[in-house]
């Protein structure tokens, strides 16, 4: 009669998994992501759960499903959720359903990470080069450098330049100093640098 509680309805699923009684669990979980449906966090907790019962009861077409959910019913996901869902096909297979995949994701789901496990590192590139931040190139740009050294640069360089139109604390002109030093870590990124102080040094005297 309280099962519209997510706790009540928790705590009856637990139950019935401590008593073996599997299809009972999984009917309330089903039940569970459609009534919490709007709620994402209880949506995806009701989600993993099944995940783990399909699996255990080798039920894999259910078992995919439910990773696919996950998957695309969230803009932050995990990397042990796709790598499951990677290892239930062939690896030619896989091109085709990780297409799918991508094309099936929220709008503004981060899949730099994905890309960086399935070495698609044109596609990371150009997602680290379109973000308005450097947490990419911080992130990525140890794995992307020895492709990309002068694009990652150029997106160093021209951050750097937008920061230094602004005046700010000391820490904002600490983290010019970082970026800078980041820089000279590339290949003539020492000399793009040195250019870049001469410059604010004649503009900003």
């Amino acid at each position: 009669a309280n099962l519209s509680y997510h706790q009540v309805r928790q705590y009856y699923i637990d139950f019935c998994i401590a008593q073996k009684n599997d299809a009972q669990a999984i009917q309330l979980l089903v039940a569970g992501k459609k009534q919490d449906q709007h709620s994402l966090g209880a949506s995806e907790d009701y989600s993993r759960q099944l995940k783990t019962l399909y699996q255990r009861l080798g039920d894999q077409t259910h078992y995919q499903q439910e990773l696919w959910s996950l998957l695309t019913h969230q803009t932050t996901v995990e990397l042990a959720d796709y790598r499951e869902l990677k290892h239930c096909f062939s690896p030619d297979n896989w091109l085709t359903e990780r297409e799918k995949l991508f094309n099936s994701m929220r709008p503004r789901t981060n899949l730099e990470p994905l890309y960086a496990e399935d070495h698609l590192y044109h596609r990371l590139l150009t997602a680290v080069l379109a973000e308005d931040g450097l947490t990419g190139v911080e992130t990525y740009g140890p794995i992307l450098k020895a492709k990309f050294s002068d694009q990652l640069c150029q997106k160093l360089a021209t951050t750097v330049e937008a920061m230094a139109t602004t005046t700010g604390s000391r820490e904002h002109y600490r983290e010019l100093v970082a970026v800078l030093n980041q820089m000279k870590r590339y290949p003539n990124g020492r000399q793009l640098a040195t250019e870049l102080i001469a410059g604010w040094r004649k503009r900003y005297a």
